[in-house]
């Protein structure tokens, strides 16, 4: 596979996997610490941050400690929702990332549309569906965090209850729009996460590493939420209940809920809440 520096950047084009030399640009000095220029972050719905990434490419690895390093960061707690979706593109080249889903690389498509992008990559991060970059460069992150935060979100987002029986896991929460959203509608989309996976990988590009993953997205279901009335008055908040099944190998005390409302249009996110440790 090319390289450049330390990694490189998996690219997938019209429907073929391929990975390409020198495709991330050269950082500028000074590009390894945040931008103090940007706005500064609001207390308010945190922003959610989606990590495109895989086991089997070279260069998610950096991506992923960042994504970890971030929620540790206290300037950002309580402000940032970050997710792990693990594409399954990469498993060809002989490692099946166990954690792994075609939902995912769909769902990294359906970004790819909504910014016209001719192809997409990993590890790519999505800044509350608005903006997309590479997911490793820190500053760039930092700086696509602080101008989301500078952004009104029209939706509230509350969970009311998260309970299990058996294997089934029951998310109970409000969502409500405070002004009319375009056609297309808006969708609550609840998650399922879980911290501390730690994977040996026997083969492909991260052959013989340890790799340790944190808010590795399990389960994923939408509701539809209804619209504020066309005049912009509130129509008040909806109740939605949502099951998820819970598989006997994952550890319950590592997992996390999250909740965002989403423009089904635009992709644009609304509102978010989340809850961690989820039982």
């Amino acid at each position: 596979m090319g390289t450049r520096g330390t990694g490189h950047i998996g690219w997938l084009f019209a429907g073929a996997v391929w990975s390409m030399a020198g495709c991330q640009p050269g950082a500028p000095d000074g590009a390894d610490q945040p931008d103090r220029s940007a706005p500064a972050l609001r207390a308010e719905a945190p922003i959610v941050l989606e990590l495109f990434t895989s086991q089997g490419c070279s260069s998610c690895p950096p991506a992923d400690a960042l994504l970890s390093r971030l929620s540790r960061d206290p300037a950002l707690k309580g402000r940032i929702l970050p997710l792990a979706f693990h594409v399954d593109y990469w498993n060809y080249i002989g490692w099946n990332d166990p954690f792994s889903s075609g939902r995912w690389t769909e769902r990294q498509h359906d970004y790819g549309r909504i910014f016209q992008s001719r192809s997409i990559y990993t590890p790519q991060l999505v800044v509350n569906g608005q903006a997309e970059l590479i997911g490793s460069d820190e500053a760039r992150v930092r700086a696509a965090i602080a101008r989301a935060a500078s952004v009104p979100m029209p939706a509230r987002v509350a969970l009311q209850e998260v309970k299990t029986s058996g294997d089934r896991l029951t998310v109970t929460l409000q969502a409500g729009l405070s002004s009319a959203i375009p056609v297309g509608g808006a969708m609550a989309v609840v998650v399922l996460f879980e911290n501390g996976l730690t994977t040996r990988v026997a083969k492909g590009e991260n052959r013989d590493q340890t790799l340790h993953n944190d808010f590795v997205v399990r389960r994923l279901e939408t509701r539809a939420v209804p619209s504020a009335t066309p005049s912009g008055g509130e129509k008040g908040e909806s109740t939605l209940t949502v099951d998820l099944t819970l598989e006997a190998g994952w550890n319950r005390k590592e997992l996390g809920v999250a909740v965002f409302v989403q423009d089904g249009a635009s992709r644009q996110i609304l509102g978010a809440t989340s809850k961690f440790p989820a039982l």
